[in-house]
């Protein structure tokens, strides 16, 4: 699903339960929504969303790979990324 898919959806859902929401309204929550998730994640502070699951900043250091085709050693520099993990709600959703 894309970004405006989600959008699309939500209208939809919306309408289902007797709300008007425009797409530009529901364009800018999401959007809204997405930057403070992304903002705190950047600032290193997790974000739990009850029942959804919860998104942590995870450190890799610095390492030495190899190249498959070649085998040499290959210098894989340090990075950030993000884990998510699922909440109970989600999970049993899913199964």
């Amino acid at each position: 699903m894309t970004k405006a898919e989600l959008e699309m959806a939500v209208v939809e859902v919306l309408a289902l339960n007797g709300i008007k929401a425009t797409h530009k309204a529901v364009a800018d929550v999401i959007s809204a929504t997405l930057d403070v998730i992304t903002g705190e994640l950047a600032g290193g502070d997790p974000v739990r969303l009850t029942g959804f699951g919860a998104f942590k900043v995870t450190r890799r250091t610095a390492r030495i790979g190899r190249n498959p085709k070649t085998g040499e050693p290959v210098e894989i520099p340090a990075s950030t990324g993000v884990k998510f993990s699922p909440g109970k709600t989600l999970k049993e959703a899913l199964n």
